[in-house]
């Protein structure tokens, strides 16, 4: 028999300490805020530009010093240098942001090289990567946005295998609950040079910045019915001599927290199973880069409780949690957080995108840089859990706006190979790729209609939605677009788009509709 049963309208924490997926802790000039939707397993740092890479599966995104996502890259073939290394290519994105594949260098045969000779080479690159592919050992030197490839199969039984910065993630390191390869070799007796690219390690313990002052109790938790739970511990204690006693259950509230910013405090709430500690983290990593940056960004990664959620019934305690499951950052205001207009947030809906959906919002005030955003959209296959996949579905990370949009950029990916025919306010265009459906369009706002639709729904209580809802239509989907609130709903009709040439190719809009 399951745990009891869970009301449906789950409570939230006391208005002072919000919950952290509803991005509204902040102080005078700092503000805590989710950069990306879904489990995170690692956080790296591009410590000569202040850049980090955070890492899910094979999904990368970029972010600046100032804690602002710029990008997204989704590959398997990251390398510890940070590096991506294909098997008839390299892409330097990490360091350059250029996502183009370039070719190799020659390859030179290093077989005749001394063993000073074969040093200073690894030493004289920016960045050396040793692999073992098709039973031949090469070595991959990358200088001036170049690799030049060395041959060293006569040497090739002092190249570790595939799995050395991949076991320390999933052994040490793991802050997500499943698996995530990165790359990454050594050379025997040969230590590389400080890299470029750098793992930032997390810690689970409260760091010196943040303490934990109140507890909210939510309710008790019981994994099982207290009819099982004494009746596993009667029967274990018969015929078990060390049995360990079944918990009946355990206290489940909401932590409440407080992280320090230059003297100015920013609360926010986090799911706890046990009553707060000082010395407890209750559930969040910290990935803190003080120690190898200046930036002063603090980031914060909420992932699951349990790596198997049928362990103690947990899954009924999603609802309390899940939609904080992400990578959060404490960071300076940005300036399109410091308008009086009221708070809204991008939102997504309707078909599932096999990629995450992502782009930025731009805005009419030359002074203000792009806002990024990103929603981790899973398919709810039924058979997920199975692999890894919860399943969830309201995926976002989107930031707090309070200015209008000028427009905003919008990508999705369908794995379907056909024509995929897009609808926008009765215009339609058609997309043609052999391998999967990407679009990629630029949305324009009518100033007037658009600002008009805020006050229609405007309420200086609520945060505002601009909504992007994708419906499935004949051969393929119709956006629409509405500023929504709780209660009402207004639709955009005078959006103008334009295509961002990408690997395919799409037709023009059709301009002879209404």
């Amino acid at each position: 028999m399951l745990g009891f049963f869970m009301n449906s309208a789950v409570a939230a924490p006391e208005k002072e300490y919000p919950r952290l997926s509803a991005n509204q802790s902040a102080s005078q000039d700092y503000e805590i805020v989710k950069l990306i939707d879904g489990p995170i397993d690692a956080l790296h740092q591009y410590n000569n530009q202040s850049l980090f890479i955070a890492q899910s599966g094979d999904d990368l995104w970029k972010i600046n010093s100032i804690g602002e996502v710029i990008d997204h890259f989704n590959t398997s073939d990251l390398y510890s240098s940070g590096l991506i290394l294909a098997t008839d290519g390299f892409i330097d994105w990490v360091f350059t942001g250029d996502k183009q594949q370039k070719s190799y260098g020659q390859t030179i045969d290093a077989s005749a090289y001394s063993e000073q000779q074969l040093l200073d080479a690894f030493n004289n690159a920016e960045i050396v990567e040793f692999l073992d592919k098709n039973e031949k050992g090469l070595a991959y030197l990358y200088q001036n946005g170049k690799v030049e490839i060395l041959d060293i199969s006569n040497q090739r039984d002092k190249i570790t295998d595939l799995v050395y910065m991949s076991h320390n993630i999933r052994t040490e390191y793991n802050i997500h609950q499943d698996e995530t390869d990165i790359n990454g070799n050594r050379f025997q007796d040969y230590d590389k040079k400080p890299g470029l690219f750098s793992f930032i390690k997390p810690e689970q313990s409260l760091p010196r910045y943040t303490a934990i002052k109140g507890y909210e109790k939510l309710t008790y938790h019981r994994p099982n019915s207290i009819l099982v739970t004494l009746l596993e511990n009667i029967l274990g204690a018969i015929f078990v001599s060390n049995h360990r006693s079944s918990e009946f259950g355990y206290e489940v509230g909401y932590s409440h927290m407080e992280l320090t910013q230059q003297h100015q405090t920013l609360k926010f709430s986090v799911l706890s199973d046990e009553e707060y500690s000082s010395g407890r983290s209750h559930g969040i990593t910290w990935l803190d880069p003080d120690s190898a940056s200046s930036t002063g960004l603090k980031f914060m990664a909420v992932n699951y409780r349990r790596k198997n959620l049928a362990e103690l019934n947990e899954r009924s305690l999603l609802p309390y949690y899940e939609k904080d499951i992400g990578l959060y950052v404490a960071r300076a205001k940005i300036p399109h957080n410091q308008s009086a207009q009221p708070a809204w947030q991008l939102t997504y809906s309707g078909m599932h995108s096999y990629q995450p959906v992502w782009g930025h919002i731009k805005f009419a005030q030359s002074d203000l840089t792009p806002a990024y955003y990103w929603f981790r959209k899973r398919r709810p296959i039924p058979a997920a859990a199975i692999g890894g996949d919860y399943g969830r579905y309201a995926d976002i990370a989107s930031p707090l706006v309070k200015t209008l949009p000028k427009s905003l950029t919008f990508n999705w990916t369908d794995v379907k190979d056909r024509n995929f025919r897009l609808v926008i306010n009765q215009r339609e265009a058609w997309f043609y790729n052999p391998d999967d459906t990407r679009v990629e369009l630029t949305l324009e706002f009518d100033a007037a209609e658009l600002e008009q639709a805020f006050k229609q729904i405007g309420n200086a209580n609520e945060t505002a939605e601009l909504n992007l809802n994708m419906v499935e239509q004949p051969e393929g989907a119709e956006l629409i677009v509405h500023v929504k609130s709780a209660s009402k709903a207004v639709r955009l009709n005078k959006l103008r788009f334009e295509y961002q040439e990408q690997a395919f190719t799409p037709k023009p809009p059709d301009d002879s509709a209404p």
